[in-house]
């Protein structure tokens, strides 16, 4: 039975690094600050705000999309769900062996970090090479 907005939600993804991507969902789950929550048809109004971490995206035709996001807010409000970040990959977008060696080069990086500045760059550039692999392997934003 459709909500009272009907049964699917427009999902824009807002990013720095590339122009809007605009399509009809059936569901998104995001990685929330405080966790990760899926907006449905219907779902309230709400501002939120998000982490480093994989959005899901399930088309209309039940084929599942993850994107990475690099953290930033969320507004849904009418069956319009509205994602702010700075970057965001669509997971036919990553090229894996490249994520894969982002990964290495970052775990080197925080083996060889000597101060905090040093270590918390590294730790934000591992986090964000595992969460383009998890987003490519099409892994959802709870796995």
């Amino acid at each position: 039975m459709p909500g009272p907005y009907g049964d699917s939600l427009s999902l824009e993804i807002s990013a720095l690094d590339r122009e809007p991507v605009r399509i009809e969902v059936a569901d998104v789950s995001l990685p929330g600050t405080e966790g990760v929550f899926t907006v449905l048809p219907g779902h309230a109004p709400m501002v939120a705000t998000i982490t480093i971490g994989v959005l899901t995206a399930t088309l209309l035709s039940g084929i599942r999309h993850s994107f990475a996001v690099s953290g930033g807010l969320v507004h849904v409000i009418q069956n319009k769900v509205l994602v702010l970040t700075q970057t965001a990959e669509m997971d036919t977008e990553i090229d894996l062996d490249r994520a894969e060696a982002a990964r290495q080069r970052a775990e080197q990086e925080l083996n060889n970090a000597k101060g905090t500045a040093d270590v918390a760059f590294a730790e934000v550039a591992l986090k964000r090479a595992i969460i383009r692999i998890r987003a490519r392997r099409g892994e959802s934003a709870g796995a």
